[in-house]
């Protein structure tokens, strides 16, 4: 892997996934970060031995860093889940740092993802149009693009990404700015060019989450958030990070097979050269949620509540 060295602080958020971590790791503290920032959540207290996995993480974590960086860490006694445990250091992080690089354990960053970034956090510091960087670009079709290294979508992508303090101090784990939204806006009008049983399914997911005051994840509330603002998520042509926690002990990412599952690295071309005009890809958008959000059929749906039923019961 080419080496870089990045001018961006970092914030590394781990868990309970050793042998993930240790890979993730390598490629970070291949890019020396001149601040590099520890979250871990704590273990749940209903699982044998987590505790133990949890501070071997921790342990290998810090004496793992041999180059020359301000460290600074934040980790928990409690477990506070998937959703806060993320946001919250998210929002740490960002009390410290006006801008920088977050990455969780299980997404493995190409050294030209910290270019990537060091390049566009500069360039768009002030850009209000500009909301975060993505690694992440899941399609063939559009890493072929010749024109640009890189292109605008509302939508968010979170394995591993880069933003600022000007938008995450506007961030709210429990959506308690929907009431308003939907006064400003119909969701029609918030989640264009989607079709109508996607708006559908992404509505019942944000009032979901408004209703109970939170989630078990915490990215619908950054998508939510960067809709509602009308700001860009970059993403780059080439796939720059690979998620490499699929597999039956993810808590989310559970096929194996799935077509998400460690795509592999693509090149782009430095300095980046903005795309002209500045505008969204509108395409990317319809080809991504056709991808997360295909039309089901009945038979699909009728297979999916006996599998539900199976799971519950049987």
């Amino acid at each position: 892997m080419e080496k870089y060295t990045t001018k961006s602080a970092v914030l590394f958020i781990t868990f309970n996934k050793l042998e993930e971590t240790k890979r993730v790791f390598e490629a970070i503290k291949n890019a020396q970060p001149p601040k590099i920032y520890l979250a871990s959540d704590g273990a749940r207290a209903q699982k044998q031995g987590e505790k133990e996995i949890v501070e071997g993480v921790r342990n290998y974590l810090l004496s793992a860093i041999d180059w020359d960086c301000d460290i600074k860490t934040r980790f928990s006694d409690t477990n506070q889940g998937c959703g806060r445990g993320v946001s919250n250091a998210v929002t740490w992080f960002f009390e410290h740092e006006e801008m920088g690089i977050i990455i969780e354990d299980d997404c493995l960053p190409h050294q030209f993802f910290f270019r990537f970034c060091d390049e566009l956090l500069v360039k768009y510091k002030d850009d209000e149009r500009v909301s975060m960087i993505a690694g992440t670009n899941e399609f063939a079709k559009y890493r072929e693009e010749k024109s640009n290294e890189y292109f605008f979508t509302r939508s968010t992508y979170i394995w591993g990404w880069a933003s600022y303090r000007r938008v995450w101090k506007d961030y709210c784990f429990a959506l308690s700015f929907l009431p308003q939204l939907k006064e400003k806006m119909s969701y029609e009008e918030l989640l264009y060019p989607l079709k109508k049983y996607q708006i559908k399914k992404r509505r019942k997911k944000f009032e979901r989450i408004y209703k109970r005051k939170g989630s078990h994840t915490w990215d619908f509330q950054l998508l939510c958030l960067n809709l509602m603002n009308r700001q860009f998520c970059i993403v780059p042509k080439a796939n720059l990070v690979a998620n490499i926690g699929f597999g039956e002990n993810a808590t989310h990412t559970h096929n194996l097979n799935s077509p998400s599952s460690n795509i592999p690295y693509g090149e782009l071309l430095f300095p980046l050269k903005e795309p002209d005009p500045f505008e969204e890809n509108l395409q990317f958008a319809i080809d991504y949620h056709d991808f997360i959000m295909p039309k089901r059929t009945l038979a699909w749906r009728i297979l999916k509540e006996l599998s539900r039923f199976k799971r519950r019961f049987v």
